[in-house]
């Protein structure tokens, strides 16, 4: 297990220095300028899961860190996050909620992947998991339901924009402005997707488990 240690800690300083450099050199904007930007944005995540899913469980339980570490996923989105958005929207018109909303979800989805990795999930299984909720996150769902889960007037965006100018994470894929009806087949594709990630064998991506010195099913 040391080697697929060694891989796990090796893999999250590659996910931090992304991290790092894109919060402290790239500029804290909403909208995504081209495709190389969206998927350099993506590095973190994409190294984080890695890591995580490489994680030597055994080695964390006998630290005592499995509590600890589940903990301190809850406290940077409750005393970290919640009071840097209150204080946004009380102080800053909620001018970098949307930002800090970007940062903190891909955050929780790691989180969910390290606790069912802890918990017992292979490494393959915990890899499946952030890379299937990953594609939830990027298929527009949260725009879609932002207009069915708020039922009051909202002016411009009541009912459903027929084009869809705000989704730059959709735009930059697509080449324009999607339409409502290919932001439903996106949401589609991307769940379909999500299910192909979480169900399709991957026999031959099994085979770099020894590479890494996994060990477990």
């Amino acid at each position: 297990m040391k080697k697929q240690m060694a891989y796990s800690i090796l893999f999250a300083v590659i996910a931090a220095s992304f991290g790092v450099y894109i919060f402290v050199e790239m500029p804290h904007e909403r909208y995504v300028s081209s495709i190389y930007v969206f998927l350099f944005k993506l590095m973190p995540f994409i190294f984080a899961s890695i890591s995580i899913s490489l994680l030597d469980r055994n080695f964390i339980r006998s630290l005592n860190l499995h509590f600890v570490a589940v903990i301190f996923c809850f406290l940077i989105f409750f005393a970290v996050y919640v009071p840097k958005m209150f204080f946004d929207v009380m102080v800053g018109e909620g001018k970098n909620v949307y930002y800090l909303t970007l940062i903190i979800v891909p955050f929780i989805i790691l989180s969910l992947s390290l606790a069912y990795r802890i918990g017992g999930g292979s490494s393959g299984n915990t890899l499946r998991l952030s890379f299937a909720l990953l594609l939830i996150m990027l298929s527009g769902i949260e725009d879609l339901a932002f207009f069915i889960v708020n039922t009051h007037e909202i002016g411009a965006f009541n009912p459903v924009p027929e084009v869809w100018h705000w989704v730059s994470h959709i735009e930059v894929r697509l080449g324009h402005p999607p339409s409502k009806y290919e932001v439903y087949a996106f949401i589609i594709g991307h769940f379909a997707l999500a299910a192909f990630v979480l169900f399709y064998p991957f026999r031959s991506v099994s085979r770099l488990k020894p590479i890494f010195g996994v060990q477990e099913a």
